[in-house]
């Protein structure tokens, strides 16, 4: 990486591309008029936190067709999991001593010479894990298991009532601002979008889980009935917030790996989201409260992808159920999607260029060490990848579990081989951060406004590696640069 930024100048970089007279024309078209480069690279016009080349579609337009008619709320009791047992008990083919093999095999190719991991590797992993969802190398332990999802008991926030102040009033642009603030200070974000909850992203919501979830217009807050079965939801929380937490983008590179974790429930950097975003849960539902408003959340409650595109967050790609940002890459980790009646400024779904680049890319799908991701000569489609319907699903009075939903053409992660090593995820070329070269903005704006150009980043990027898995694991530990406050690299915060 280094040698391809000691090399390459920005005029060879632009000649090869071919942006010289009449291919800059062309691209000239496509972007906002700049006096040179640099002044492109700083420019403040787009909104908040995206760049100028991360355009707005209209809203509920994400960018891939929909079939309203099949997409429908899941039944979340029944897959898709990227549990073992669950695997290994539905789907004969899978068995967790092959994954773990075919993981190991990866590792060798990626590294050669690595000798595998040490104690505090797995002490490093082990310590991750038992603070998040799922256990530990060692088994299935869970030392904060009263987190989980749903956060912790704790004392209700005097409301402003309570305290004799008025309740916050805000426009829904100062609201926007307002939530922002408070979740980036608690380590929530930095991509933050807000859309509606309406007849249609209903559909978003998984169903009958424990307890049932019941939608109810008459009240105004979230409550659980006294048996425990039903938790009704307030339809007035109409506003819906979406973010995620930064992952560790320098120990991703690192995977996979015992030290950026591969095993049992997904990567360490999943793992350690899954216990942040449950104390975030409870930092946001305080907030709330103090200034006025209500709001509830419940990881279980809603899926994430969805959400993310719908608001803007991130854009459709090959990795199927997962998002990636035009910004932020692959880096964002565990959803987080709250529901309130504090008016917010809805965000749209962008087009930054994000499943374009996919169609031609497919680096995620080579890393994916038991094929579970469709290869680069594989496109957009209707089929759910798994040859399963709703009409023979358990849920639908069936025999079968569906581990794909349909509804929606684009890629899908074949679930019933996919065990969450994230492998996926820290191979995406969209992942680079701003390091001081302006390579990594010109290229990213380009795939946006010039898709032309997609295959030849594509071959950069298996030459060069920008997003690739290129860093020894043992050298995290010598390099105070990749450790960062929360494992996420603060360049990469930079809008």
């Amino acid at each position: 990486m280094s040698k391809f930024h000691s090399m390459v100048s920005r005029r060879q970089f632009m000649k090869g591309l071919g942006l010289t007279g009449t291919a800059l024309g062309i691209t000239s078209l496509t972007a906002p008029t700049f006096h040179d480069l640099d002044e492109a690279l700083t420019t403040t016009s787009a909104s908040l936190h995206r760049p100028w080349y991360v355009k707005e579609r209209e809203y509920g337009d994400i960018g891939i067709e929909l079939d309203w008619k099949l997409l429908k709320p899941r039944l979340s009791t029944i897959g898709p999991s990227w549990l073992s047992s669950a695997k290994e008990a539905a789907v004969p083919s899978f068995k967790q001593a092959d994954f773990d093999k075919a993981l190991e095999a990866k590792t060798k190719e990626i590294w050669p010479n690595y000798t595998g991991p040490t104690t505090r590797d797995y002490a490093f992993a082990n310590a991750c894990s038992s603070v998040g969802l799922g256990g530990s190398l060692a088994g299935p332990v869970n030392y904060a298991a009263n987190t989980k999802q749903g956060g912790f008991k704790v004392p209700p926030a005097p409301t402003p009532e309570q305290l004799g102040l008025p309740k916050w009033q805000g426009t829904p642009e100062e609201n926007n601002l307002m939530v922002r603030a408070a979740l980036s200070y608690i380590g929530i974000g930095p991509a933050i979008g807000a859309s509606e909850l309406d007849e249609k992203t209903k559909n978003f919501f998984f169903v009958n889980h424990k307890p049932d979830w019941v939608w109810d217009e008459t009240i105004s807050q979230t409550y659980t009935s006294t048996d425990g079965k039903t938790q009704y939801l307030p339809t007035s929380n109409k506003y819906v917030v979406v973010s995620n937490n930064m992952g560790a983008t320098e120990l991703g590179r690192r995977s996979p790996s015992v030290l950026a974790g591969s095993r049992i429930l997904g990567a360490n950097i999943e793992t350690v989201s899954y216990s942040r975003v449950a104390f975030a849960k409870n930092f946001f539902e305080e907030f709330i409260r103090g200034i006025g408003y209500h709001c509830f959340y419940n990881h279980s409650l809603s899926m994430a992808s969805p959400w993310a595109m719908w608001s803007g967050v991130g854009e459709h790609a090959r990795m199927g159920q997962l998002f990636v940002s035009p910004q932020y890459g692959a880096n964002l980790r565990t959803n987080f999607v709250v529901f309130t009646d504090l008016p917010q400024a809805f965000t749209h779904p962008t087009d930054g260029g994000v499943t374009k680049f996919c169609e031609t890319c497919g680096i995620c799908a080579e890393n994916c060490p038991v094929g579970a991701i469709s290869m680069r000569s594989v496109q957009r489609s209707w089929d759910n990848m798994c040859g399963q319907n709703w009409s023979n699903d358990v849920q639908a009075g069936g025999t079968q579990t569906m581990w794909n939903i349909p509804g929606y053409k684009g890629w899908r992660v074949d679930m019933r081989m996919c065990q969450g090593c994230c492998s996926c995820k820290f191979s995406c070329p969209f992942n680079t951060t701003r390091d001081g070269n302006f390579l990594h903005s010109v290229v990213k704006a380009t795939a946006s406004t010039t898709p032309i150009f997609n295959s030849f980043f594509r071959q950069m990027e298996t030459a060069f590696h920008y997003g690739k898995q290129d860093k020894d694991p043992e050298s995290w530990w010598d390099d105070p640069a990749a450790w960062s406050i929360y494992g996420a690299d603060y360049r990469i915060l930079q809008p």
